[in-house]
């Protein structure tokens, strides 16, 4: 089964035309969490993310190709544990990743099969600091924004910007805080100075606000602004008329949820909008898309300590055209969303199990409306948000040190396909078929389904997405009428103790 699938994918290229969707999991032993999703010049991906827990963490890295076909996957550990939130391909075909090691920043190079090429860890003698994002820049160093804590006379966190050549080697490094500051992105404008992008506390230790910072090529502040209130940035996106739209979480009370801001080409704000469906909704990603719109990747809760993502498909205005969320059971989360030829969507992320206990990496194709497997429509809210700019000043520190680290290597992991749409209003179960047993399918009355194992949930599921029977049956068999049910498709969703298998049932 698993071989003819890999066939399969090989042959049908996501790139193409058509509107296959699937869904596939990457998992391993020790239950990894994706940090950071990047696609890569051949036009696959490059996924990292942590394993384990505490000072035993340590580094998963995939590469895929086009379709999510594993190509590599190993495992970076040292005897401080560490984990990797950034990662990024660089001009020369190589990657460079970073995050934290102990108490001190670090950075790894590594050619296109995964081989260490340098690896080096930056910091104070006291605190500790950790790199959230790296770029590239143009003379070929990286810029990497993070954390400091700790380290000089700063108690609070600080944000901590590092410059290195392409080597690895200390350019300048600065410290930048008030009351607590974070970093969330960094970029590289035309006049090579840096656009950073996050959140401040400078008002009030309990009041944040959105922040953006211009520095020179060596870190000197040439404005400093804030957006709204109990507002963070976490990502941004250029727009394409030249403008910019960053992405991040507004927090009023005990309710959190979305937000998407549009600024013109000097950061001047032109409208910005919350999402709401539930009152802990959390962001996740923006993008903009080939009509000039956005695609916008929230978590919402769908039960208690449950959650599926909530991909929301807004047009240039910030208006909702459609949504979608896309989970199985336990924590679901998308953190990653390209589009691709065919309008669809990859997204990659983390999917756990009811019990938050087994954690994959989670990647997901779906169609140019957001279909896919275990998808369902949704109806969040829309809002207007005012912004209100404000400046302020930072205190600047400056810290400069670094070691050689060593990683060790190792390989392991398992990849699955959950299941596969090949664009007809089918869904191909991908699971061995004689976990689940249907008959008589046709069906004209009733339909029994039967189970090599103990079946948790039993959902029939119409054509145009609708639950029309859901069940939790715990035993091996159920029947279920359909009789009073139009003609046509339907599909069945069984969830199994250790997987989900899905099929389709045809009424006539």
């Amino acid at each position: 089964m698993k071989t003819f699938f890999s066939f399969l994918f090989l042959w049908l290229s996501i790139e193409g035309i058509s509107q296959t969707t699937f869904q596939k999991v990457y998992k391993h032993p020790d239950n990894p969490s994706l940090l950071k999703a990047q696609s890569t010049f051949d036009k696959g991906y490059i996924l990292i993310g942590g394993i384990g827990v505490g000072i035993t963490e340590n580094i998963y890295l995939i590469k895929t190709d086009s379709t999510g076909n594993k190509e590599w996957a190993k495992v970076y550990e040292t005897s401080l544990g560490g984990w990797a939130n950034c990662i990024i391909q660089t001009s020369d075909n190589k990657y460079v990743f970073g995050g934290l090691r102990g108490s001190k920043t670090y950075l790894t190079k590594m050619d296109d099969t995964g081989k260490i090429l340098w690896s080096k860890s930056y910091g104070g003698v006291t605190g500790f600091t950790s790199a959230r994002y790296i770029k590239q820049t143009s003379d070929k160093g990286y810029i990497v924004l993070g954390d400091a804590v700790g380290v000089n006379t700063i108690i609070n966190n600080a944000i901590y910007l590092l410059k290195v050549d392409s080597t690895g080697s200390i350019q300048w490094s600065k410290t930048y805080n008030t009351l607590g500051d974070w970093g969330a992105f960094i970029f590289e404008g035309k006049d090579k100075n840096f656009i950073i992008g996050g959140v401040s506390l400078y008002k009030n230790p309990s009041i944040a606000s959105s922040l953006l910072m211009n520095l020179d090529s060596t870190g000197n502040p040439i404005w400093i602004k804030t957006y709204g209130t109990n507002m963070s940035f976490s990502k941004y996106y250029p727009a394409n008329d030249g403008g910019h739209i960053f992405g991040g979480n507004q927090v009023t009370g005990q309710t959190s949820g979305p937000f998407i801001l549009k600024t013109d080409s000097l950061f001047n704000p032109i409208w910005a909008k919350r999402y709401s469906n539930n009152t802990t909704d959390a962001f996740h990603e923006v993008i903009q898309t080939s009509d000039s719109g956005y695609i916008i990747s929230a978590e919402t809760e769908i039960a208690p300590f449950n959650t599926d993502a909530m991909i929301i498909k807004a047009d240039e205005s910030g208006n909702i055209e459609w949504s979608k969320r896309i989970g199985r059971s336990g924590r679901d989360y998308i953190s990653y969303i390209k589009q691709l030829q065919d309008t669809g969507y990859v997204m990659i992320g983390t999917t756990t199990d009811s019990l938050f206990i087994n954690s994959a990496f989670y990647f997901v194709k779906t169609d140019s409306l957001g279909n896919t497997c275990f998808s369902n429509s949704v109806s969040p809210a829309v809002m207007n948000v005012p912004i209100n700019v404000d400046t302020f000043s930072f205190n600047i520190g400056s810290l400069d040190s670094s070691d050689n680290i060593v990683f060790a290597v190792s390989y392991g992991g398992t990849d699955s396909l959950l299941c596969y749409n090949n664009g007809s209003n089918s869904i191909q179960d991908i699971e061995e078929k004689a976990d689940i047993t249907v008959y008589p399918n046709p069906a004209h009355g009733s339909i029994n389904l039967v189970a090599k194992k103990e079946m948790l949930s039993v959902e029939i599921i119409s054509i145009e997405g609708k639950i029309i029977f859901k069940r939790e049956p715990t035993n091996y068999s159920i029947m279920i009428d359909i009789s009073q049910q139009p003609n046509g498709i339907y599909f069945y969703r069984v969830k199994l103790k250790d997987h989900m298998v899905t099929g389709k049932i045809i009424k006539h």
